[in-house]
C-alpha cells in the first residue's frame, strides 16, 4: 500500500517508517527538477542510498553518478576537490 502512493523506484531502501516515506516522497518532489541536492547525516544513516535512489529516479538516470566520501578528504582540499580550482598565475 505504501508503494502506491511513490512514483518512484526504491527497491534498495527497506525501510518503511513514516521518516522514511517522508524522505522518499520528497525525492518524488525533486527527481526530476534541475535541484541541487545536498545530502547530510550520520556516518551509516544510508545517505549513499538516498543519493542513488534520487539518481535512478531522476531523468539523469542514464547519466554517470559519482559518489565521494568527504570524510575521507582532508578539509583544505575538499573545496578544490568537489569544485576544481584555476591554475595559479605565477610571475617568473
Amino acid at each position: 500500500m505504501i508503494h502506491r502512493s511513490l512514483a518512484g523506484n526504491y527497491e534498495s531502501i527497506i525501510g518503511r517508517s513514516p521518516q522514511i516515506i517522508a524522505v522518499l516522497k520528497q525525492i518524488d518532489k525533486i527527481a526530476n527538477t534541475p535541484a541541487k541536492v545536498l545530502i547530510c547525516g550520520e556516518t551509516g544513516t544510508g545517505k549513499e542510498l538516498i543519493a542513488r535512489a534520487l539518481h535512478q529516479n531522476s531523468d539523469r538516470s542514464t547519466n554517470r553518478m559519482v559518489s565521494v566520501n568527504c570524510a575521507a578528504i582532508l578539509d583544505m582540499l575538499l573545496e578544490s576537490q568537489l569544485f576544481g580550482h584555476a591554475r595559479s598565475q605565477c610571475v617568473k
